[in-house]
């Protein structure tokens, strides 16, 4: 029996010492020889430390041995999908075969990471969205700052002209005047990204350090694709921001710009397109600081989703029994018993209880069947989340009960089998039933039903709802609850126990207490994940934490580049018409009509970009909004919080300016250049 450990383990367990290999060492009381030791930093697939030989039997049975999870290597040229569609070619046949133990097998395979993150479609989409719709406002803004530097220069480029050059020289130095200012600005990105990469890493790192290293396939660094692409981007941006310029120079007659005939004039063209930039600019950014709003709001509900529990002076932590000393139900109910009496009397300790998966969690999904009633869709039994836990968990967790009564003594594996349920199931079974919870009381449910052998349950309760899922899966979850002291359908060994204390003051005082008592249980096994129950669902919504703060980033970083941005082209393009306010307040019109001018100009900007930034934004939340993201929960309040801000930017832009033009003399105004 050999085994290979990770390097933390080498160097904490075991001090590093040199002769770690041929130790034998006992693992969940068994006896194993190291023979290896992993690079540092490795895990794999997630926090482990420890990797065993998987033990097949040599005769099994169908249905007989423990799900195991199988990791390929694709081939040169292969893909996810292909490689899908032959294991589900494989699964078929065995399902043809066998039906009642494999009927249900396919379309299990997914990328390595999705196995344990799930599907993140829904995230990528939105990252990928975020950042091209982010990237299109940086491309405007570099735009826009080129082309007013052009407008700026339009003397310089004249008097170049009438000098000789031509207009190849003043395309080159237009190119070099902002190749600099996109060089310059990728530099400061990249040292800006690689600063942001880093906090990520460690901001990851922390999150998940109560249950060990990152594995070895996760983590944010630079690859040569990610730089790469930096600089294309940063080469399209060159082009399209000189681009625009250039073709500000070839259109324009240098010669009557020289001669200042249209110094300062309104030019129609010139006109239209900065209201066509300031249009595109308060799109995009309207879109995006209405959507990451919204993004960030859903994010920090799902971070405080409400599990259904207590979870303030609760300490948790598991316990493995896959060895051989408890291969049956009846040896870990004991092993159970004895770890309940050693805690039972310890001071602090108020309630003692345990669960094979705590709250946001569930690993063990059965299809199931209802007795005179057809739950099958599509000809197929749907699938319900099965926890086991002892008699006394849901006055433990201060779960109310609903209808009927919890687990008992007399609930043991001769009795009747039993099972409890919660009020969210109860609701969607019998949605017109005067009362749900007492209607199904006495119902009868079969898991597996494709193994006719298999017993019915009898509901005997309804509880409120637990949410056994991760927040992002849903609050419409729900659950069946079975006793430890029935070990019907999923009696397995390998699924962990996890212990449940309600203790008085901090929950970590209590550690070594529950330490110290398995290990009088049995020294062979191990408490393992020792945490807060607090700390657990926060480890748990970790990545929704991330998400709020990365959400905010894009942001913040929209505000940013909303507020120079705008500000900018919309106060520089009023600055351009000062003789046009010299001429208006000439020919007699008052401060406050030469004001409105430039006002309603803005609004009118401000109006197309509200229209369609705001009703992408509308459309975007709308199309993502489920029961789970709850988008347009919050969309009344950003978008009216985003209109005002953006109300006030172009006001400000569009006054400031035109108010500092009013207050000079009109003879001034006219000389401005």
């Amino acid at each position: 029996a050999v085994v290979v450990i990770s390097h933390a383990l080498w160097q904490n367990y075991y001090i590093g010492r040199d002769d770690i290999i041929g130790i034998d060492s006992r693992i969940n009381g068994s006896t194993y020889t190291v023979v290896g030791v992993m690079p540092e930093g490795f895990a794999y697939p997630i926090f482990h430390h420890a990797w065993l030989p998987l033990k097949l039997e040599n005769n099994p049975e169908p249905g007989g041995q423990s799900g195991i999870t199988v990791t390929a290597v694709l081939k040169q040229g292969v893909n996810v999908e292909t490689a899908r569609a032959e294991i589900d070619s494989l699964l078929q046949q065995q399902g043809e075969r066998l039906p009642e133990y494999y009927g249900q097998l396919g379309g299990r395979l997914s990328q390595c990471c999705s196995m344990v993150d799930g599907d993140s479609s829904v995230i990528n989409t939105l990252f990928s969205t975020l950042s091209i719709a982010l990237l299109l406002l940086v491309s405007l803004n570099v735009a826009n700052l080129i082309l007013v530097r052009t407008n700026q220069r339009l003397h310089e480029f004249s008097i170049r002209s009438a000098l000789g050059a031509s207009r190849r020289q003043l395309i080159i130095a237009i190119l070099q005047d902002s190749l600099l200012i996109c060089l310059l600005g990728a530099l400061l990105g990249i040292v800006l990204a690689d600063l942001g990469l880093a906090y990520i890493n460690s901001a990851v790192t922390v999150a998940i350090s109560s249950f060990g290293e990152l594995p070895f396939w996760f983590n944010f660094d630079w690859e040569l694709s990610t730089i790469i692409m930096t600089l294309l981007m940063v080469l399209a941006i060159w082009l399209l921001s000189a681009g625009l310029a250039i073709w500000k120079i070839l259109r324009q007659d240098l010669a009557i710009t020289l001669a200042g005939g249209k110094s300062g004039a309104t030019d129609n063209r010139n006109g239209f397109g900065t209201a066509t930039m300031v249009s595109i600019e308060i799109i995009f950014s309207f879109f995006l600081l209405v959507f990451c709003g919204v993004l960030v709001g859903t994010s920090l509900d799902l971070a405080d989703t409400k599990y259904g529990t207590s979870t303030e002076g609760y300490l948790t932590g598991q316990v493995f029994l896959d060895t051989d000393s408890y291969d049956n139900p009846a040896a870990r109910e004991l092993y159970r018993s004895n770890l309940h009496r050693e805690l039972v009397g310890l001071e602090g300790i108020e309630k003692i209880s345990f669960t094979s998966d705590l709250p946001s969690l569930s690993r063990i999904r059965r299809a199931y069947d209802l007795e005179d009633f057809d739950v099958r869709i599509d000809n197929e039994y749907p699938r319900q989340r099965i926890i086991q836990i002892a008699q006394n968990y849901f006055d433990t967790m201060d779960v109310p009960l609903r209808a009927g009564r919890i687990f008992e003594s007399t609930d043991v594996i001769d009795s009747e089998q039993v099972v409890i349920i919660d009020e969210v199931f109860a609701k969607k079974i019998w949605p017109d039933a005067e009362d749900p919870n007492q209607m199904a009381l006495g119902k009868r449910i079969r898991l597996s039903p494709e193994a006719e052998a298999e017993k019915w349950l009898t509901i005997v309760g309804v509880t409120a709802q637990i949410l056994q899922a991760y927040a992002l899966e849903g609050s419409s979850e729900s659950a069946f609850f079975l006793p430890y002291s029935q070990p019907c359908c999923i009696g397995s060994s390998w699924q962990p126990i996890s212990i449940v204390l309600k203790v008085t003051g901090d929950p970590y005082d209590y550690r070594q207490s529950m330490q110290e008592a398995a290990l009088r249980v049995d020294r062979d096994i191990a408490i393992a994940s020792i945490m807060s129950l607090e700390d657990f669902l926060r480890t748990i919504n970790s990545i929704l934490i991330f998400a709020v703060e990365m959400f905010a980033t894009i942001a913040l970083i929209t505000l940013i580049l909303a507020v120079t941005g705008i500000y900018a082209i919309i106060s520089r393009s009023v600055s351009q018409r000062a003789k046009e306010i010299g001429i208006r307040r000439a020919v007699g019109s008052s401060n406050g009509d030469v004001l409105w001018v430039f006002i309603r100009q803005g609004l009118k900007y401000l109006g197309i970009g509200l229209l369609i930034g705001g009703g992408a934004a509308i459309l975007s939340s709308n199309e993502l909004n489920s029961d789970t993201l709850t988008l347009l929960d919050w969309l009344p309040l950003v978008f009216t919080s985003v209109s005002v801000l953006l109300i006030f930017l172009v006001l400000a832009a569009t006054y400031s300016p035109a108010r500092a033009l009013v207050a000079m003399e009109p003879g001034e105004t006219l000389r401005d250049d």
